[in-house]
């Protein structure tokens, strides 16, 4: 790698420098409103001393309104408890309510039910935050009273359900909505005769995911035909799942993103990108077309689909905005940070107390039963295998319509989860009473009138006087024109401009009307007057009666109302679980993606750890690094294991090359350099025909400059471009393991992960374990061990058995649905690659021919593939036509000295990622020294990570076979050999011991940095592909390494992690030694190191693995000696041993004496990934083992 930094430094010599300014930043003045100067007193509804519905069945359900903890006000008559969902009293699958019966006469025989959504998330989220008798908002001191309670309209009922969910117990399965209606309408009917309250008219209503529970549970209840128990009069969903998340969500979140653009504030280049993949991916047509016509022409076609290539246009939206503003709020677009803390914990995002719920003494007071209260979970048993039922839209809603004649869908224009638009379509491709859809457009005149209420009087009074001035109160709903709605067959259909996902939270006066008119209380929305309840006491709070107003009146000014875009998210799965959540899980979304930092663990937990090896890193140097004996080895187990993911990021942080700030200076002019080629030479191009063109003058180069320039524009333009598409393709995944297989890998990864929340967050880039949920981890298991990505489809069962594992590890249950966290799924991403200018291949070819000129010298003879196959090759290697060898394979060619020993073994070497063999001729010419000119050498050409332009890399079997045949052409059927790997050779070496045919074959082995072992830790995917570089060495494995055209398409496109993971148990029992660099910039040596050595992670070895290994009572500590010196023939590991303290025998392995037997380790503690070979004293200690191997000494 050093070669390449001072070819780079030549090239950018070469190079123009081009200069960027930035814009000053404006300057924007701050406005702030004052708050009141007065709260009113907390005057909540009124407890009654009698009622009807205390009866001797009904008093075990009384709640004492008085004695709810932190309420420091009587929430008035209620009742609360589980009821069975069948006839049987002792069946233990119950739902829980809480019933609050209204002091409205016009609520004499009417009950309304609220449910939220989920599915799994309990409807306390609504009684509490949105429209119950008590109100307590994230970020506010204490509940207090809600005077836009809903029970000041009707008896109002919030239910827990399905079973699971909430504080309702037990574990009935439920596959589908059949088998949630099923369970709630058994429920209902006890609800009913505990209460007597047969016969009252029954409203239905709740948001989200309860779009898809509220037309089966309804549909179900009317198809009861029973109007004692089931007299079902209307229903209103908010926000609703009604339809497949490509309709809901996909099509329209472009043009949400333009529409909002002011607030969203993303940059001109990006929307020009997401604009044109929602054209070609046909969102924009969808949208357009079904959107504007009236009636619509026809049934509508299914949304175009998402999993095109590049038209997953949510996520990439969602991300580009969290970026601009990290506090957004999908669930109510305008937010800002700070975030703050939640009541219902789930989990609160800033400080303060919070899952009020989960408290026992609450639970007592509310008849809840003891539970581990989650806002939102479900069990086990809820939608194990996803919701089977088709989207509501699809199945029962517009029979519900139909038989109703009362229904309403409404829309917050703030949610950035589920939209607008995305609800009209699907309302438009429903048939109800007749006909299709809506047969006039909704407009914008119709205006949805929200009431003035006393409590605006004073916040007003700037506004000319327009309402009196009264005792101030703060409010959270305002007044005027709301919003929108049309009504048509029994279906209105309301938008409500400054609401979020969860109308009555964000706007509990507009939700407030809407209950009004669907109880039939107000003609229609646009009724200019109070509310129906503003006469009595409904409230709580004092009113003075006030006229009413006319719309001449009225100070709102409406919002402008153009065409409302609704924003599509990932689909959660094909039941349309998406807006499932209910209010809180705002932040499953807010809390977004980030990009991982390389260090996982909290810094000041690790700094004693990071500075005792920082002492230890600052005495080292080139030679005498490992006299000094490491401060690291001292530190107590406990901090080892804690501050681990910081200890590898500590490490990171040294050298392939140092981290000086020249060098820093140094490596980014390279990379800029080496970037700037093909924009100044297309740039200088342009430039000559424009300037005959529009007749200016000038200046000319020297023509070897032009012709070079020529040459870059021509190669960037016909060569590179077309290889950078060609290299897009989607990766060709080899079949699914076996679910034998499946099992056996996922116990290996099981059995060493010692963090698991590490491990997940790692491998989902850093994001926030409560982002990591069901689904985003069936994503990624479906990746590692089934070879492909899309739905679970039939392995669904096996993946949840995984999960339980993985649970268990955890040591709490992983949440259902799917969360904001993108996992790294390396041959399913995205191919991220840098450009490469043909300047740099000449270079390349430089090199090639100096590595030619080397390996020739020493006695070794290249072995070409065809000339068609090497004429594939960019840059051409003109030492392909000279040889007169031949390689037996079609597309490994490779380097060989001749094999005449009868008694020692010969030796294969596979090199990693980087300039071909180049960094490794000193090495190789060395080891060919140690010989004697006996032992054979085959050294392979791996030219898909060797950075030129060739072909992509080979299948496992392909490679396998061309391997065996050019073994074949130099060695007996029956030989042996030695397998020498380095870096991503490791890769290769685990094809061949995997291999039935060459396994038997393959003798001692020795691994140098090797990449395969504890694959399934993400340190290797994590470090090589996704780190953001920020040291000098970073930004020289990113450019060099990571973004090469030909090494990212092979991890992008040929890296199939459960085919390359190597464990212990496929060693055998060959002698294996693997050589670890300390400061390794890629692999986690400090884990590999202990798996090898102790068998598992935590470096305490099981018994039997002491015996193949050694223990700490059979190292004899004091034959460890310094790297420069000898004792006779042994090897050592070049660290000062001493005998080791019970914190300290953990990490004894660095220092065990290498004795030839089993897996051994030889540990570099100085140095970094690849640095082995640079120095004559570091390969002499490999070539003495592999001399020791060719020898057979014991």
């Amino acid at each position: 790698m050093k070669s390449l930094t001072s070819l780079s430094l030549w090239l950018a010599a070469s190079a123009a420098l081009v200069s960027a300014t930035a814009s000053p930043h404006g300057k924007h003045e701050k406005y702030k409103r004052s708050l009141p100067v007065s709260k009113p007193a907390k005057v909540a509804p009124r407890a009654k001393l009698t009622s009807k519905y205390l009866t001797n069945t009904t008093a075990s359900f009384a709640v004492n309104g008085s004695a709810l903890p932190d309420v420091d006000f009587n929430i008035g008559e209620s009742y609360a408890g589980t009821l069975p969902i069948s006839n049987n009293a002792s069946d233990t699958n119950r739902l829980w309510f809480w019933f609050f019966p209204s002091d409205n006469p016009l609520a004499e025989k009417e009950i309304t039910i609220w449910l939220n959504g989920g599915p799994g998330c309990s409807s306390l989220d609504g009684l509490f935050q949105e429209n119950g008798p008590f109100s307590w908002q994230s970020g506010t001191y204490a509940p207090v009273p809600n005077p836009y309670s809903w029970t000041n309209l009707t008896n109002m009922v919030w239910i827990d359900q399905p079973v699971s969910t909430g504080f309702s117990p037990g574990n009935a399965l439920v596959n589908d909505e059949t088998d949630v209606a099923t369970q709630f309408n058994a429920f209902w009917k006890n609800f009913i005769d505990t209460f007597s309250m047969q016969g009252y008219k029954v409203y239905i209503t709740g948001e989200s995911y309860a779009g898809q529970y509220i037309p089966y549970i309804a549909s179900a209840m009317l198809d009861h035909n029973d109007t004692t128990y089931y007299n079902v009069k209307g229903v209103q969903i908010n926000d609703p799942s009604i339809n497949h998340d490509d309709t809901l969500m996909q099509a329209p979140v472009t043009a949400a993103a333009i529409y909002y653009q002011n607030v969203l504030n993303l940059n001109e280049t990006y929307l020009a990108n997401v604009t044109a993949r929602a054209k070609s991916c046909g969102y924009t047509d969808f949208l357009e077309t079904y959107t504007t016509t009236f009636p619509p022409p026809g049934p509508i076609p299914a949304a175009p689909s998402s999993r095109q290539p590049g038209c997953d246009l949510f996520d990439d939206i969602y991300n580009a905005v969290y970026y601009v503003n990290p506090c957004f709020n999908i669930y109510h677009l305008t937010d800002f940070c700070p975030y703050l803390w939640d009541e219902l914990g789930f989990p609160s995002l800033a400080g303060g107390p919070n899952n009020y719920f989960n408290r026992s003494d609450v639970q007592e007071v509310i008849h809840a039963p003891p539970t581990n209260y989650f806002i939102c979970g479900g069990g086990e048993n809820l939608f194990p295998k996803g919701d089977k039922s088709l989207p509501s839209a699809l199945g029962p809603l517009p029979s519900v319509i139909e038989r109703t004649n009362n229904t309403i869908i409404g829309h917050g224009l703030l949610d950035f989860l589920l939209f607008a638009n995305g609800s009209l379509i699907t309302i438009q491709n429903m048939t109800w009473n007749g006909l299709q859809g809506f047969q006039t457009p909704p407009s914008k005149a119709q205006n949805l009138y929200v009431p003035y209420h006393q409590s605006l009087g004073y916040i007003l009074e700037i506004a000319n006087a327009a309402i009196p001035n009264t005792p101030a109160q703060i409010d959270t709903a305002g007044a005027g024109f709301q919003g929108n709605w049309h009504t048509e067959r029994g279906l209105t259909w309301t938008t409500v401009n400054l609401a979020g996902h969860e109308i009555p939270q964000y706007t509990p006066g507009a939700a407030y009307r809407q209950l009004e008119f669907l109880l039939g209380r107000i003609d229609n929305l646009s009724v200019v007057g109070d509310f129906t309840t503003q006469t009595g006491n409904f409230t709580g709070v004092s009113a003075p009666l006030r006229k009413a107003m006319t719309s001449s009146d009225a100070t709102g000014v409406e919002i402008q109302t153009g065409p409302r875009y609704r924003s599509i998210t990932k689909s959660f799965s094909n039941a349309g679980t998406v807006g499932a959540c209910a209010t809180n899980l705002r932040h499953n979304f807010i809390r977004k993606l980030k990009k991982a930092t390389p260090a996982l663990c909290y810094r000041p937990a690790c700094e004693g750890g990071s500075k005792l090896l920082n002492n230890t890193k600052e005495k080292a140097n080139d030679e005498t690094e490992t006299k000094a004996r490491p401060t690291a080895y001292t530190v107590p187990r406990s901090a080892l294991l804690r501050c681990r993911s910081c200890v590898s990021n500590h490490k990171s942080t040294t050298t392939m090359i140092n981290n000086s700030r020249a060098e820093y200076v140094f490596i980014r002019v390279c990379i800029f350099a080496l970037q700037s080629i093909p924009v100044i030479s297309l740039a200088y191009c342009l430039s000559i025909p424009a300037s005959y063109l529009f007749g200016y003058p000038t200046r000319r180069l020297p023509l070897p400059l032009e012709c070079w320039f020529l040459a870059e524009s021509i190669f960037f333009l016909f060569c590179f471009l077309p290889y950078r598409i060609w290299l897009q393709r989607e990766a060709v995944h080899p079949p699914a393991p076996s679910r034998t297989e499946r099992e056996e890998l996922y116990r290996n990864c099981s059995d060493n992960i010692i963090d698991p929340e590490a491990y997940l967050q790692k491998w989902f880039l850093g994001a926030d374990i409560e982002e990591i949920r069901r689904e985003n981890i069936k994503e990624f298991f479906l990746w590692a061990f089934f070879n492909r990505g899309g739905p679970p489809g039939d392995d669904d069962e096996e993946l949840e058995g995984y999960i339980a594992t993985l649970e268990e590890q955890l040591g709490k249950e992983i949440r259902p649905g799917r969360g904001n966290a993108k996992c790294l799924r390396l041959t399913l991403d995205e191919v991220v690659i840098s450009h490469r200018s043909l300047s740099w291949y000449f270079c390349v070819g430089f090199v090639d021919f100096l590595t030619f000129c080397s390996l020739r010298f020493h006695g070794f003879h290249f072995h070409r593939t065809s000339i068609k196959q090497s004429l594939s090759i960019l840059p051409i290697r003109p030492h392909s036509f000279w040889t007169t060898y031949r390689s037996a394979a079609s597309h490994i060619s490779y380097w060989h000295r001749p094999h005449t020993s009868k008694t020692k073994l010969p030796i294969i070497f596979i090199h990693g990622i980087g300039i071909g063999l180049y960094p490794y001729t000193s090495f190789l010419n060395e080891l060919n020294a140690k010989t004697d000119d006996k032992v054979g050498i085959i050294a392979l050409e791996i030219m898909n990570i060797s950075f030129r332009l060739t072909h992509s890399g080979l299948p496992r079997e392909e490679t396998c076979r061309e391997i065996s045949q050019i073994l074949n052409q130099h060695f007996p059927p029956d030989q042996k050999f030695i397998l020498i790997s380095h870096s991503y050779g490791t890769v290769i070496t685990t094809h061949l011991l995997h291999d039935p045919n060459l396994s038997p074959r393959i003798g001692p082995i020795v691994l140098m940095d090797p990449v395969s072992i504890c694959l399934h830790l993400p340190s290797v995917a994590y470090n090589f592909t996704r780190r953001i570089p920020k040291a000098a060495n970073e930004y020289q494995l990113y450019y060099f390494a990571s973004m090469d055209p030909g090494v990212a398409h092979t991890l992008g496109r040929r890296f199939f992690w459960n085919e390359n993971v190597l464990w212990k148990q496929d060693l055998g029992d060959r002698k294996v030694t693997a050589c670890l660099a300390g400061r390794d910039l890629i692999v986690d040596t400090e884990a590999v190191g202990r798996y090898l050595c102790c068998g598992s992670l935590s470096g305490r070895g099981t018994p039997r693995e002491g015996v193949a290994n050694g223990s700490a009572g059979r190292l004899d500590m004091g034959r460890l000696i310094d790297v420069e010196g000898e004792e006779g023939n042994d090897i050592i590991t070049g660290q000062v041993g001493e005998s080791t303290k019970d914190d300290e025998v953990e990490e004894e392995w660095k220092y065990r004496e290498w004795k030839g037997e089993g897996v051994e380790v030889l540990w570099f503690a100085g140095l970094d990934h690849a640095q082995v070979f640079d120095k004559k004293s570091s390969r002499r200690r490999v070539i003495e083992v592999v001399r020791r191997y060719c020898e057979g000494v014991e």
